[in-house]
């Protein structure tokens, strides 16, 4: 990967662009015996809507963000903390696919082949899923090549427990995501736990990055959102 490349790239990985802090109490079971597995559907519900999040802790602290879900042709458009319009689809049996993703500092463009599992079909607390695949690292017109490399992506359901956030408390499923980017000269690996409402979808999102350069220079940053006014339904687009 060029200096440049490496540089641009790492901007994204070092940005706290949208970043919150939220709030996260574990608490116990619901009464009875405790459901320890979720359906993707539950967690994230792919359906026109929008929602806005405070960032509540980092270089932005207090700024409001919009998260989007949108239709695209037979695919979604899911926004994240520190991605936006991650390209989504859902397979044969359920499990929710992506395949590109965009960054947010500078409008790269993620493209992963074979796609990888963002959600499984049905997501059970002791049995992290894990995707590796190829990723490409395009400029904003997507007709440029930055950087190319090795791309492993981990899910993995770690419990119920309540998020409060300024739009209310919720009952919530926390999952972490660990996202691991092998380019050459540089490496990123991307922790994003997300406390995800059932049916209701994303409530707050805690991101941590970690970059290596050449081996040697690491620099690391955390942040985290969460959610400010409730989802609404969208028209679809």
């Amino acid at each position: 990967m060029s200096r440049s490349a490496m540089n641009g790239f790492t901007t994204w990985a070092c940005a706290a662009a949208c970043a919150l802090w939220w709030s996260i109490a574990p608490t116990s079971a619901p009464a009875g015996e405790p459901t320890r597995s979720v359906a993707a559907e539950e967690l994230l519900p792919l359906r026109p809507q929008s929602a806005r999040f405070v960032i509540d802790q980092g270089d932005n602290a207090g700024r409001k963000i919009t998260v989007r879900i949108r239709a695209d042709d037979e695919r979604w458009r899911v926004d994240h903390a520190h991605l936006k319009d991650r390209c989504v689809h859902r397979a044969d049996g359920g499990a929710l696919m992506m395949s590109s993703s965009v960054v947010e500092a500078d409008d790269s463009e993620l493209r992963f082949t074979p796609a990888v599992v963002l959600l499984p079909a049905t997501l059970e607390q002791g049995k992290p899923i894990t995707s590796r695949a190829k990723v490409r690292v395009m400029n904003q017109k997507g007709d440029r090549e930055k950087a190319h490399g090795d791309y492993t992506h981990v899910v993995e359901l770690l419990g119920a427990c309540e998020a409060k956030t300024p739009a209310g408390r919720f009952d919530v499923w926390r999952v972490r995501e660990t996202e691991r980017f092998d380019l050459g000269l540089a490496s990123v690996r991307v922790v994003t736990t997300t406390c995800y409402a059932p049916g209701t979808g994303i409530v707050t999102q805690q991101v941590e990055k970690k970059v290596t350069k050449l081996g040697l220079f690491t620099s690391t940053q955390a942040y985290h959102v969460s959610l400010h006014e409730a989802w609404q339904r969208t028209d679809a687009e």
